[in-house]
Parts: C-alpha cells; structure tokens; sequence
C-alpha cells in the first residue's frame, strides 16, 4: 500500500495488516484455483480479497466485543480509538471490493454476487451470536445457523471464489460450498468447545479427566443456554447437544459430533 496519508487511516491499515494469521481462507482460494486451473492473477487477487475482508471483520468484531488485543497485539481501537478502527474497518472492505473487480466479465457478476451474500450472512451470524448472550434458552439449531453463517459462509465464498477464477461449473461450485459448511462447522466447534472448556472443567468419579463436561451455564462463554460439550476419551470426539444433564449415549438424536481438529 503507497498511500500515507491521512496517516491516522493508513498507519491502523498497515498495522492491522501486518498482524499474524494463519491466512486459512487465502489457502482455500487457492487450492480451489489450483484444482480447476484457475487464472494465477485472478486467482491471488481474490485470496487477498478475502483475508483483507475476514481482518476487516476482526477490526470491527473486537470493538463490539471490547477486545484488548488481537494475536498478540494491541487491537485498533485500542491503539488509536474507536472512530479510527470503525474508518479503518470500512476501508478494508473497500479494498475487498477493489480487488474482487480482477475477476474477468463473465466471471465478476457470480464472484461479487457470492461475495455480497456471505457479508450478509455474516452480518445475520454475528447479530444471532450477540443475542444469543442475552438468552437461556438456545437451541442447536439455532447454534448450527449461527456458525453457519459466521464461520462457514467465508470458507465457502474462499473456495467459490478459487473455482470461479478457473473451470468450475455449477456442480463443482456446489461441491466447494459443500466443503466449505462442513469445514467451517469443524472449526468453530472445536473453537467453542476449547473456549468452553477452558473455563469449566468436569471430572470422572476417581479425579481423572476421563469425561470431560463443558456445560454452557450462565458467565461461561458466550452461553447462557441449553448446550453441553462432552469429551469421551480416549476416543476425544466432541459431541454437541441439548443439555439433558448427562452425557449423550450412542446413538442419541440431536447431536452434532465431530473428531476434533489437531
């Protein structure tokens, strides 16, 4: 980025920027392009765009959540101030838009059209996260779509937006999203229960750590309501349900499971 000026804009930019990440959803854009002999320029293009537009959300996520630091660092607002990293926010999301336009004609209608429904939904997903902290009574349906929405739509609008810069047809693009849900659904269950679990701890009758209960009572986590993460070991996989106030048994309807992420 050559501007400087107004340094109070691009100096939070830059520094935001230069933060450390894992560059997950740049990945999934190129991989995509890789796999259908996507367009290299296109193709990078669009995988900056997207972790441009997922740090644009992080500015502004850690002023809704007053959040102190991001990665090891001081967030925006807090460096500067909350005006700032609004302003700072919005630009970034400017600059997705600027760089999505690399897409050829026949290609930019669908990439701006995927792009514009997933910050729709991501808005709709952080508004249902934020009420869910006023509420007891969530249901797994209701966490499903809200992950959905939050986490899982940027996976798949990263893995569409790699197949549209090469061959991918309609079928393949349904694929992508398919892939795209279900990794998201992976990832922001394993984070939860992580978050939920290093809060609140339950053990086996002897003291060990054979059963590991996270139960999602008021002040822990972002949850007030009926949902219970449970750890069977060895196995580890991390069931998610409806809090009867047991374990689930095999089998046990109104689940979501999964085998955690390494």
């Amino acid at each position: 980025m050559d501007r400087k000026e107004p340094a109070r804009l691009y100096d939070p930019t830059r520094y935001i920027l230069d933060g450390k990440g894992k560059r997950v959803r740049p990945q999934l854009v190129l991989s995509a392009a890789d796999l259908f002999k996507g367009d290299r320029e296109v193709a990078m293009q669009a995988a900056v765009a997207v972790e441009v537009f997922h740090i644009f959300t992080l500015v502004h996520d850690d002023i809704m959540d007053n959040s102190p630091t991001r990665r090891g660092k001081e967030t925006v607002h807090v460096r500067w101030d909350e005006p700032t990293a609004i302003l700072t926010g919005d630009f970034l999301l400017g600059r997705t838009m600027e760089l999505l336009l690399g897409f050829p004609d026949h290609r930019l209608r669908q990439a701006l059209a995927t792009f514009t429904d997933t910050v729709r939904q991501l808005c709709e997903g952080q508004i249902r996260d934020m009420s869910f902290e006023e509420r007891t009574d969530v249901t797994l349906a209701e966490y499903l779509q809200m992950i959905d929405q939050k986490t899982s739509a940027l996976l798949e609008c990263s893995l569409v937006l790699g197949g549209l810069s090469g061959t991918a047809g309609d079928p393949e693009l349904e694929t992508l999203r398919d892939i795209g849900h279900h990794l998201g659904r992976a990832f922001q269950i394993q984070d939860d229960r992580l978050g939920l679990l290093g809060q609140a701890r339950g053990r086996g009758s002897d003291g060990s750590q054979e059963n590991l209960v996270a139960a999602a009572r008021p002040g822990i986590g972002r949850w007030k309501g009926p949902l219970v993460v449970y750890i069977p070991r060895p196995t580890r996989r991390c069931h998610i349900r409806r809090n009867t106030g047991s374990a689930p048994e095999n089998g046990a309807d109104g689940r979501y499971r999964i085998r955690p992420l390494r």
